[in-house]
């Protein structure tokens, strides 16, 4: 079968250097991921009233990026935002427990290929600034469902 979803999610990370208290400079940059979708395809084996499966696709999520860098003289801020596209690999068990309702437990990992960002032209140390974001994530899912027009 075929399955689509949309996750709102609130995947991060944040990176801080700080030069210490004899280097007047410092460095922030901060990821995160508020939505994410998928279009998977899913194979499986059914025995009695249950199913196991694995499941491949297509994925994007919008990713965030912000950085901060303090050069001693200046405050450099620089605000990204792109969708990243990937792939996704997974694997599930769905049991029914009468003909309308099953539940079921997915789990799913997915990686985005690296997002490019290259700093502002103009702002003194940003002039060579260069980021690769990269984010893939791990989830495991739990559902319960019920199948309309049984």
């Amino acid at each position: 079968g075929l399955e689509a979803d949309v996750d709102a999610t609130d995947v991060g990370q944040v990176f801080s250097l700080d030069g210490g208290p004899s280097v007047v400079y410092g460095y922030q940059n901060a990821l995160n991921s508020k939505l994410q979708a998928a279009l998977r395809a899913r194979a499986g084996y059914a025995f009695d009233r249950a199913l196991l499966y694995v499941s491949a696709g297509a994925a994007a999520a919008d990713v965030r990026r912000h950085y901060a860098y303090n050069d001693g003289s200046s405050l450099n801020v620089y605000n990204a935002s792109s969708w990243a596209k990937g792939w996704t690999l997974g694997a599930g068990f769905n049991y029914a427990v009468t003909d309308v309702w099953s539940f079921g437990v997915d789990y799913r990992f997915t990686k985005y290929n690296a997002t490019h960002d290259i700093g502002p032209a103009s702002g003194g140390s940003w002039e060579d600034y260069h980021d690769d974001t990269k984010l893939q994530t791990n989830a495991i899912r739990l559902g319960v469902n019920y199948r309309f027009g049984s």
